[in-house]
């Protein structure tokens, strides 16, 4: 049954809303600004609007798959990700899962809402959603349980950020 759960979850996170919810406004993502179908790539191209709307589908991915198919289990998190990381309806190149996983983070306990709070006003404050989600990723160990599955969606998560971080680094130095 568990499989059957999991094999769910990863096809419903693998829907590209990064890749219809712009069709809708006749918009390409993946042939504009970093090519990304994630809501930072979608913000510089298509604004506030469009970004707002993917990321509330990319969070009810998230939060669907923790709340009623992998309850409890310590794979509400990873499994939903890698979805929206790997989506196999896009060639297996999705957005970088920050969304879905604030949505795991909400199904998984009401301090998911904080958490998305929080990141929502670094994002507002300092315009950079890449640094939001680390901070997001590392206070995410006060709450989950630490598991293998846990911990390694953490590094596809920090490595899936790792050119942001790198830009990051290099305009902070410059």
């Amino acid at each position: 049954m568990f499989l059957a759960k999991a094999l769910l979850v990863y096809l419903i996170s693998s829907i590209p809303t990064g890749i219809i919810i712009p069709r809708l406004f006749g918009l390409d993502l993946t042939k504009s600004g970093s090519g990304n179908i994630g809501t930072s790539n979608s913000y510089r191209v298509g604004g506030a609007k469009l970004a707002v709307f993917i990321s509330v589908f990319d969070i009810l991915k998230g939060f669907l798959s923790s709340y009623f198919l992998l309850a409890g289990s310590d794979y509400a998190f990873l499994i939903p990700c890698l979805g929206q990381i790997f989506p196999i309806f896009n060639y297996f190149k999705g957005g970088k899962g920050v969304g879905t996983f604030i949505g795991s983070l909400i199904g998984y306990s009401n301090i998911g809402f904080i958490y998305a709070i929080i990141w929502g006003v670094f994002t507002y404050l300092f315009k950079m959603p890449f640094l939001s989600s680390f901070l997001i990723m590392f206070m995410v160990f006060f709450l989950i349980p630490i598991s293998w599955p846990s911990f390694l969606l953490i590094c596809v998560l920090i490595y899936k950020h790792r050119s942001n971080f790198l830009s990051f680094l290099r305009d902070f130095n410059a």
